[in-house]
């Protein structure tokens, strides 16, 4: 039986922004987490400013970078583009540490561990 994960996203005209004007960023200074979260309607892998773990560190009108990472193949997530979010527009569910996700930076590939993969899973399963 084949288990298939719904945790894409993708931009819409008004989300995307190159990788160039992200990094100019006061947020790209600050440390960046790995997170699962809620955007728009579907759940991804995102990375963002770890200050948004901090309970009303993040005003509801400054908008919220990430960067969106695509699932590829079982525990394989790769870049897929960054993105500037309205603050009800994303949710995160669940901060990931640093022992549960290994970051390629340099090739945009990021590996989850099974656990981790287990609860996206269960978030995307519609039967849960």
């Amino acid at each position: 039986m084949t288990t298939v994960l719904q945790a894409t996203y993708s931009p819409s005209s008004s989300e995307s922004l190159s990788s160039s004007s992200l990094s100019s960023s006061s947020d790209m200074m600050m440390p960046r987490k790995f997170a699962l979260a809620k955007v728009h309607d579907g759940v991804c892998l995102v990375q963002v400013c770890s200050s948004l773990a901090h309970e009303g560190c993040h005003s509801t009108l400054t908008s919220v970078e990430a960067e969106i990472y695509a699932h590829e193949f079982i525990t394989i997530f790769r870049y897929s583009h960054p993105a500037v979010l309205h603050p009800s527009d994303i949710r995160i569910l669940e901060w990931l540490n640093e022992q549960s996700v290994l970051d390629e930076a340099d090739k945009g590939t990021v590996f989850l561990a099974r656990d981790v993969m287990e609860r996206l899973r269960r978030l995307t399963d519609r039967r849960w």
